[in-house]
């Protein structure tokens, strides 16, 4: 019975390993962050008031990501021309069609990759580009689905008053 002598490690199987243990450290934060958002939230719902509340979260989240960001040296990609146009639509708008643009974003990557990159897709992502455009129209309310008149102002409206 002989004994082999074992290579070192290679430098790529050294990178492979740090990056899979950043990847699970990563993750690790992603459900710690996750699974702590519903307890927050339930505490600042009875603390605050509801505007109070998402505005506090949105500033922290701002915050923290802007840090990390800027620890990484990475550009901050919103102007102040995008938070203008948001807040004009949070006036004027409904939050269902507001919402809407989170959803056509990755609707125009798709077809952007397709047609300025050449890029493939496959029938899954055909399908699921598909049920987000006709999820995206039937919030948009093109008159598919009719819809009692709106006689009361938004709440929203009303506290922002």
């Amino acid at each position: 019975m002989s004994v082999e002598a074992r290579p070192a490690p290679s430098g790529s199987l050294l990178r492979a390993h740090r990056s899979r243990t950043t990847l699970q450290l990563a993750f690790a934060v992603i459900y710690l962050v996750w699974g702590l958002t519903f307890a927050v939230n339930r505490i600042m719902a009875l603390a605050l008031p509801p505007l109070l509340a998402a505005g506090t979260r949105f500033m922290l989240s701002g915050v923290v990501l802007t840090l990390i960001a800027r620890a990484r040296g990475l550009a901050l990609p919103a102007r102040r021309r995008d938070f203008v146009a948001y807040s004009y639509l949070l006036l004027h708008e409904t939050p269902s069609r507001i919402g809407t643009y989170a959803y056509v974003n990755p609707l125009v990557a798709v077809v952007a990759g397709r047609l300025l990159l050449g890029e493939r897709l496959d029938a899954l992502q055909v399908a699921g580009s598909t049920v987000i455009f006709a999820g995206v129209v039937l919030v948009r309310n093109l008159s598919l689905i009719p819809r009692p008149p709106r006689g009361k102002r938004s709440r929203v409206k009303d506290e922002l008053r």
